[in-house]
């Protein structure tokens, strides 16, 4: 009997072995029933294998003793059970498994594992054995809540020994805002008395507060009474944390402002945010998604090269031409980079793009005068360099010249630690290694200290084909906002008081504001017990309060919406708003949660780009300096909000200030200011170069009657630079307003950079026109010769060639191609080049060739060709000069410095402790001048390279670790003087 009694009981435990995989089955096939439904079929098959093998060995059994019909009946019926349950949830028919569990079968199978579980048996050990082989919480609870049993598993997960844990109550476990839930699922569990799965709560244990996922079905003893309930466990915590942080991730990427964009390494794209639909003018996703990201752009083999420079180095910044979806076209900036998996393998392509349109035409504009600021859209981006494995720097560029001081020419070639030696075993350092070595990317924050300032920059370090490709973001006025941010929340302790922005949650239905940070009404300008009292229609601008209502019933019914809106602060003022609003449920109950960002400085920021673009196209198609005046001075007007004032010219020879135009004034006023001295106190104020605001009583200057009385409050006054001198002034002022805007103050003295630079142009045009008159006289008395050619032939010739070609008329000259001048074995040399510049390549600006007179004879001649446009035509300008003379000389005079720099070298070596050469000081001079290695091979007329060759020769002989270092020791030994 007692071998009976063993078999029975190792049945029965083989049956809860079972129960509780078929447990975690049924809980993996709820959430994936398609993907998971051969797996489970095999266990069915399982089952029905094992079932079989059961009877047959109780058949065997009852040939040996009687009993073994009871022990078929204990085993059989359990197992029908799970293999019923397994079929129920193969077909997903959720009402079938609960059927299934809750029949007498299954509480045949309960009883017995509360059997295995009460008795001090080998069975029982047995059975806690084989349920710790899971890493899964393996527990049960009596009827009262209290612990009867736990697996190796539960008791780690609770840091206590069995002996403690059993008998205790599990609810002082459970986390206090999970207790009723948590009791419901157990009422719901034992109501239904089948198994419940995926009911999920939080649960205190000495590492702190963790997720649990609970799959639980109830135990009931012989005459049916509930006894407990048999759980299993599995810490879901980190899978919580990432996909909140991955919901994060995604609502910033649908929140950006620029277009993002994904596509698989063939180029299809996989992914678009909505500010690319936007910038691209499609309405739905689905009018991208699939299509060859090629498609988009005007130049098609410029993506391709886009695609190439993916594959070689990893990323790409650069500007190309996009097609949008009505063929019209935009200038967009692209940040691209490639993500790789952690075997290196690419993954996806990710762009970040911006519609840089206006900032191109703005750069245009420019580059038309004579300033060009041709590197505008380098300057506005991140730092951004590649290095290979070696840590040596592939790519710099400029907003990393700037930050650093290095050139890309100094920076490229050279390595990290060449650099910036003090990186060395940083936690920059130990990054970038450990990105190479992994293959995958990482970001950190990093304090450094550049020039006196203390900078917060966050590093990204992306692995790519050829070694990393690393991002630098200054974030240092993001990390004082945090900062700002921590010591609110130390100061306040709410959750909405993290926010940078007005968050409100509002009823659903009533449309009262349930709750709202201190943010919403500081912004809103009243006191938190009045903004209580308020609805959303009491401050805003533009919906009805029906048509508020509306929306709010709206957004809870379809979940989110983003809006632009204006709201009405108590003072009056009008703000713009865009409106985050998102339904939430509370216990049940529907809200609204909306979070207001003030973007009325953005929309003011917009109308100033309007109204710069509009007062470039304008300026561009006028000429006249009182035109120019007048159009700078309205844009002026406009992106202020203020009502009166006038533009003053500096007198480039007295330094005097003219009033050149002006407007809402009274010709009284206009009569007294139109005039300063140079010396006067107002000319002075100008001249400072620094803006001023404030009342204008209070200027600082003397006020006649005139000016008394004509009544002006606040004031601007903008000096007006061009070329790093004040050229004029620009004077805004208001009758009305008591101050000058603090928006208005930013876009100012931005109208007053294009006043100068109009200003200028109009000048340069005026003395161009003077210029036009007086260039054929020039170039008629011109000592160089002067040729001028449309394609081939010359068209025009000055005295000074006539006389070097030893030719006496332009008709010997005038209609031969240049060549005719040009030695035999010089004019392959000057075709190629010519057909180089045609091509767009970038030469020599002059050189030297041997030229042919009339009678034959050739002579040393130095060329310099440029292409000048006339009247719609490009022409070729030659200025030839004779240098025989000058070689002459020249090899004379190098003859004399070698001899020279010879004797001097061996008297230097003698002079110093280093045995620095006459070169390598004339070198050292030069760089504690600060002067690159490009500008010193400029000066001492060697490569770049030689110079470079013996910066290095100073270091080792100075055992200096670097130029600054060689340049300090060489001013300290006196070796300078």
């Amino acid at each position: 009997m007692s071998g009976l009694r063993s078999a029975r009981g190792r049945v029965i435990l083989v049956g809860v072995v079972l129960a509780v995989v078929l447990a975690g089955t049924a809980t993996v096939a709820e959430a994936q029933p398609s993907e998971l439904a051969g797996d489970i079929a095999a266990a069915d098959r399982a089952a029905k294998t094992t079932l079989w093998l059961v009877i047959g060995l109780s058949a065997l059994a009852f040939v040996v003793t009687a009993g073994a019909a009871a022990l078929a009946v204990a085993v059989g019926r359990p197992l029908a059970a799970l293999r019923a349950s397994a079929r129920a949830i193969t077909s997903g028919d959720v009402k079938a498994r609960v059927k299934a569990s809750s029949s007498e079968r299954m509480a045949s199978l309960t009883r017995g594992v509360g059997e295995v579980a009460d008795a001090p048996s080998p069975e029982t050990e047995e059975y806690i054995a084989i349920t710790n082989l899971t890493g899964d919480i393996i527990a049960r609870l009596d009827k009262n809540g209290n612990w009867a049993f736990l697996n190796d598993a539960a008791c780690q997960f609770f840091g206590k020994p069995r002996e403690e844990l059993l008998g205790a109550d599990s609810r002082a476990f459970v986390h206090p805002d999970d207790l009723e839930s948590t009791a419901q699922s157990i009422r719901e569990t034992r109501a239904r008395k089948a198994l419940t799965t995926g009911f999920v709560n939080r649960q205190i244990t000495p590492t702190g507060t963790r997720v649990v996922q609970w799959n639980g079905y109830p135990l009931f003893d012989e005459e049916g009474q509930y006894a407990g309930v048999q759980i299993t466990g599995h810490d879901i915590t980190e899978r919580k944390r990432a996909e909140e942080a991955l919901r994060t991730k995604d609502c910033a990427i649908e929140a950006s402002i620029e277009g993002i964009a994904l596509a698989d390494p063939e180029g299809s794209l996989t992914y678009v945010n909505p500010s690319l639909l936007k910038m691209w003018g499609y309405d739905h996703d689905s009018e991208m998604l699939g299509k060859h990201v090629a498609e988009f752009w005007q130049a098609k083999e410029k993506a391709r090269e886009v695609g190439r420079a993916l594959r070689d180095r990893g990323s790409w910044v650069g500007e190309l031409v996009a097609v949008k979806k009505d063929g019209s076209t935009f200038d967009a900036q692209l940040s691209a980079t490639t993500v790789t998996d952690p075997a290196g393998r690419l993954t996806c392509i990710m762009g970040s793009f911006v519609d840089i349109t206006e900032r191109r035409r703005a750069v245009q504009a420019l580059r038309e005068s004579e300033e060009g600021h041709r590197e505008l859209s380098d300057s506005i981006t991140d730092v951004f360099f590649a290095m290979d494995r070696d840590s040596r720097y592939t790519y710099w560029n400029k907003a990393s010249e700037k930050l650093t001081g290095i050139s890309a020419g100094d920076a490229i070639g050279k390595s990290l630690y060449e650099l910036f030696p003090e990186v060395k075993g940083t936690k920059a350092d130990t990054l970038y290694q450990e990105v190479l070595r992994t293959r995958e990317p990482r970001s950190f924050v990093n304090e450094y200290q550049i020039k006196g300032k203390n900078f917060s920059f966050e590093i990204s370090a992306y692995p790519s084909k050829t070694g990393l490709s690393v991002f630098v973001k200054d974030i240092t006025e993001r990390k004082r906002a945090e900062e700002a941010l921590r010591e609110s929340e130390e100061r306040y302790r709410t959750l909405f008081e993290q926010a940078p922005d007005s968050v409100l949650l509002i009823d659903g239905e009533t449309g009262a504001l349930v709750q709202f940070n201190d943010k919403a009404h500081e912004t809103l300008g009243y006191t938190r017990e009045e903004l209580e009292k308020l609805k959303i229609p009491d401050f805003e601008a533009i919906e009805s309060p029906e048509e508020v209502a509306k929306h709010i019933r709206r957004v809870v019914e379809e979940g989110a919406d983003i809006f632009e809106t204006k709201h009405r602060t108590k003072s009056g003022e009008i703000r713009d708003i865009e409106v985050r609003s998102r339904a939430v449920s509370v216990r049940g109950k529907g809200f609204n949660q909306a979070l207001f960002h003030d973007i009325t400085e953005r929309k003011r920021a917009e109308n100033l780009s309007r109204t710069q673009r509009d007062l470039g196209l304008a300026l561009a198609a006028t000429s006249g300096l009182e035109e120019t005046l007048r159009l700078c001075f309205e844009a002026a007007i406009r992106v202020s909000g203020m009502d009166c004032g006038g533009v003053y010219l500096v007198d480039e020879t007295s330094a005097e200030l003219e009033l050149a135009f002006h407007r809402g004034l009274s010709s009284g006023f206009v009569k007294s200011v139109s005039h300063y001295d140079a010396d006067s106190a107002n000319a002075c104020l100008v001249m400072a170069g620094k803006p001023i605001y404030g009342r204008h009583q209070e200027l600082g200057v003397p006020l006649d009657q005139a000016e008394t009385q004509e009544g002006l409050r606040a004031i601007a006054v903008i000096p007006v630079p061009h070329d790093n001198r004040i050229i004029g002034c620009l004077n805004i002022a208001s009758h009305t307003l008591h101050e000058v805007p603090d928006y208005a103050r930013a876009a100012l003295e931005t109208v007053a950079t294009q006043i100068g630079n109009a200003i200028s142009r109009s000048k340069m045009e005026e003395a161009l026109r003077e210029s036009e008159e007086k260039y054929r006289k020039l170039v008629e008395d011109s000592i160089d010769g002067i040729m001028v050619a449309e394609g081939s032939e010359i068209g025009f010739v000055n005295q000074a060639a006539l006389k070097m070609f030893g030719c006496q008329s332009e008709e010997e000259v005038v209609g031969r191609p240049f060549t005719d001048f040009v030695s035999a074995e010089y004019r392959e040399m000057m075709a190629e080049r010519g057909y180089a510049r045609d091509r767009g390549e970038r030469g020599p600006d002059r050189y030297e060739f041997k030229a042919l007179r009339k009678d034959g004879s050739e002579f040393d001649a130095e060329v310099s060709i440029s292409r000048v446009g006339y009247q719609g035509k490009v022409l070729r300008q030659a200025i030839v000069r004779d240098i025989s003379e000058h070689k002459r000389a020249e090899e004379a005079r190098q003859k004399a410095r070698e001899e020279l720099e010879s004797r001097v070298e061996r008297r230097m070596q003698q002079a110093n402790d280093h045995g620095l050469t006459f070169r390598e000081l004339t070198v050292l001079h030069l760089v504690a001048a600060g002067e690159s290695d490009k500008e010193i091979a400029a000066v001492l007329g060697i490569s770049p390279l030689t110079a470079h060759k013996h910066l290095a020769n100073i270091l080792e002989k100075m055992g200096a670790a670097c130029r600054t270092e060689a340049g300090v020791r060489a001013l300290r030994e006196g070796l300078l003087d």
